[in-house]
């Protein structure tokens, strides 16, 4: 007895053609979503500056007042936060500080977070932390924002050391 090959016939054939119409169909309808839905993690920059105005008062003679114009440029990903932060001195005895996170989503709104501090001691790189204030704004797309932080030594009860802190960011 002979031993019979399978045949292929018209049935195995249409079986084979059914099957890759489906996926051609799914294919051409997976690529207009694609191109529809751009990626959440595009690169982004945003520049600015960050702008202090520190006072030491003094008990004898007269107030020590300092300012400092920070440019900055800030850089991050759509979808995942970006963190800065920025200082200034003055009088030998006081530091300012400026901490802050940015996320910017798909639309390409800024949500800017974060917390200005004031420290007072025996020098500008002490670690005696006098005064804090949180900050929140957001910064839609195409334009420019400010938010102006005052934070002064509340532990102390001197509020004549302070700083006036302006943080403007251009979103392009």
């Amino acid at each position: 007895m002979e031993a019979k090959t399978p045949r292929r016939g018209p049935r195995l054939s249409r079986l084979r053609h059914a099957l890759a119409v489906p996926s051609a169909i799914a294919v051409a309808v997976a690529l207009p979503g694609a191109v529809a839905h751009p990626s959440a993690r595009q690169p982004w920059t945003v520049t600015g500056t960050v702008n202090m105005r520190i006072s030491d008062y003094e008990t004898f003679g007269s107030n020590q007042i300092c300012n400092h114009l920070i440019p900055i440029t800030n850089t991050g990903t759509t979808g995942a936060a970006s963190y800065y932060w920025y200082f200034g001195k003055c009088g030998g005895e006081i530091r300012a500080e400026i901490h802050y996170e940015i996320l910017r989503n798909a639309l390409g709104h800024l949500s800017v977070a974060g917390r200005a501090y004031l420290y007072e001691g025996t020098s500008e790189d002490t670690t005696d932390m006098d005064g804090q204030r949180p900050f929140r704004y957001s910064v839609p797309p195409g334009s420019t924002n400010s938010r102006t932080i005052n934070v002064w030594n509340e532990d102390e009860g001197q509020s004549d050391d302070s700083a006036r802190i302006t943080l403007t960011l251009n979103n392009p």
